[in-house]
């Protein structure tokens, strides 16, 4: 008797096999869509920290700026509207100023570009702040800053900081209000704006310094560099003339340093002013 074959029928048919490609298919669509919803929420809030962060470095370095300025200038001009903060330092380099513009290009006085240097800070716009100016000064030489900074996308503007600073302007720097100086053949006063000015003096006649000094915290000394010799430091007092030197034949270097009293360990250059003369004696 011959034997007879049976038919394995374990498995999965294809209906059954469909089904499943078709529920996995549904499953890793329904993956990659929160991986991609994901990814974009993680994109949008490194934009955001990226903004941030990016607005935070221009006002601290605004802040910076302005401590350090000796004079500050603001400008309203006109086509398109457009506000400039020009802050003045010999320190800044190359040309001792500071130039932050803020441009309203089309006009519709809602946001503005922000230029420092001539360079735009791209990604980020800016607003007043409860209809504030973004810059004024008051009497007391303090500069005060009002910006709302505000992240540019396709999905329209996100504020991401809103910022309220006043700084004294003259800050950590002292600034010197005038300068007399006796012994010339014609007297000459010595405004901040100028740090190098040459005039002409008597050779053999005594050079006096009188001063006037905004920040009387500050030591204040003089110094006098003739062809042959440097002369010695001598320390000034605020309005009060203190002989420094005698004029010698040719050029001599009148060098007048502000700087906090602390100890030379302690000591920065930046902390420091140098104000040059240079006197010709005849």
């Amino acid at each position: 008797m011959g034997r007879r074959m049976v038919r394995d029928e374990s498995g999965m048919t294809l209906v059954e096999m469909l089904t499943v490609i078709a529920i996995l298919s549904i499953s890793f669509s329904a993956i990659y869509g929160m991986m991609q919803m994901n990814t974009r929420v993680l994109e949008r809030e490194s934009k955001s920290v990226e903004a941030r962060s990016g607005a935070f470095d221009q006002l601290n370095e605004l802040l910076r700026d302005a401590q350090k300025a000796r004079r500050a200038d603001i400008r309203n001009l006109t086509a398109p509207n457009r506000v400039q903060l020009t802050l003045h330092n010999e320190l800044f380099r190359p040309n001792g100023i500071k130039t932050y513009l803020l441009t309203d290009a089309d006009g519709d006085g809602r946001d503005y570009a922000l230029s420092v240097d001539g360079r735009e800070v791209l990604g980020l716009r800016v607003n007043a702040v409860d209809g504030r100016p973004f810059f004024s000064m008051n009497g007391d030489n303090t500069l005060t800053v009002v910006m709302s900074y505000r992240e540019a996308s396709a999905n329209g503007a996100e504020t991401v900081l809103e910022t309220s600073i006043a700084s004294r302007v003259y800050g950590p720097l002292a600034r010197m209000e005038g300068l007399t100086l006796s012994g010339l053949q014609k007297n000459i006063q010595f405004t901040p704006s100028i740090f190098f000015y040459s005039a002409t003096g008597r050779a053999g006649a005594t050079l006096s310094v009188n001063g006037e000094f905004d920040d009387k915290t500050y030591k204040t000394t003089a110094v006098v560099t003739t062809p042959t010799v440097k002369g010695p430091e001598v320390e000034l007092a605020d309005g009060v003339a203190k002989s420094v030197a005698t004029l010698a034949a040719g050029e001599n270097k009148l060098v007048i340093t502000m700087s906090p009293d602390l100890p030379a360990e302690e000591m920065k250059d930046e902390d420091k002013v140098n104000y040059e003369i240079v006197i010709y004696g005849e």
